[in-house]
């Protein structure tokens, strides 16, 4: 869990990820453990299940990232037929999970994960 006021820079900052898209429909903070730092989704989402799952998607991508020898896990992006979901680090045994709707520019898209998951990481100095 994080303290109250990091909690809500963090919010806060994931409110700017969306806002900064149309196109981004959900963003959240998790740990590599699967627990819900901060999320800024839909009220129909639920952030704690997503929250899992991410744990799990990070489990086997780092596997697989060491098998192959390609370094450290920095980045998983999935593409589905209705938009693309991307986890990327933001911090040690972080992540920033978003997901896009189909038709996002994807390069858009990474730019303003990138900016966010570094001020996510920097909220853990």
């Amino acid at each position: 869990m994080l303290p109250p006021a990091e909690q809500s820079k963090a919010r806060s900052i994931l409110r700017e990820l969306r806002a900064s898209s149309t196109q981004i429909e959900l963003a959240a903070w998790v740990s590599f453990d699967g627990f819900v730092l901060a999320s800024a989704t839909d009220a129909h989402v639920n952030a704690d299940r997503i929250g899992a799952m991410c744990a799990s998607l990070l489990a086997l991508s780092r596997r697989a990232a060491k098998e192959v020898e390609v370094g450290e896990l920095r980045q998983v992006i999935l593409g589905g037929s209705s938009g693309i979901m991307l986890l990327t680090e933001a911090g040690a045994g972080r992540a920033l999970t978003l997901s896009a709707e189909s038709g996002a520019n994807l390069g858009r898209v990474l730019l303003d994960a990138k900016k966010s998951s570094q001020q996510l990481a920097g909220l853990m100095l």
